[in-house]
Order: C-alpha cells, then sequence, then structure tokens
C-alpha cells in the first residue's frame, strides 16, 4: 500500500494528490496509469499519472471528489 503524503485543492472537488510510491516513481511518466484501489476489495480506478518525481519517490494524481449516493 503507498501512502498519500500530499493534497492540494486545485479547482471546486478537484484536488492533486501526491503518492509516496518508490517503484512506480522510478519509472513512471506523466501520462501513464496506474490502478487505484480506493476501499479494500472494491474494483480498481484507472487514474492518470500527471507528475513523477524519482527524486522523491512520489506521483501526483489528480482527482475530481464526488458525492457518493446513499447507502454506499
Amino acid at each position: 500500500m503507498n501512502k498519500i503524503i500530499h493534497k492540494q485543492l486545485i479547482a471546486q472537488d478537484i484536488k492533486k494528490i501526491d503518492i509516496l510510491a518508490p517503484l512506480i516513481a522510478s519509472r513512471a511518466l506523466p501520462g501513464q496509469f496506474v490502478m487505484v484501489t480506493p476501499v479494500f476489495g472494491e474494483p480498481n480506478i484507472p487514474m492518470t499519472i500527471v507528475d513523477s518525481d524519482d527524486r522523491r519517490s512520489v506521483i501526483s494524481l489528480l482527482v475530481h471528489e464526488v458525492d457518493q449516493p446513499p447507502g454506499n
């Protein structure tokens, strides 16, 4: 499991998250995809890498937060 180390509000409901991911950051390029599992046991979500910093072992993703329907 990788750790979110920073969140930045970009616009309403849009956040940039920086994730400590040494193995991915060492090879990733912006525009490539990672599979994210926000909740254990739930389906993976493909997300585009918007930035990668091999020196810091960090990748960055943009996330659009949406409200979940009641009961989820």
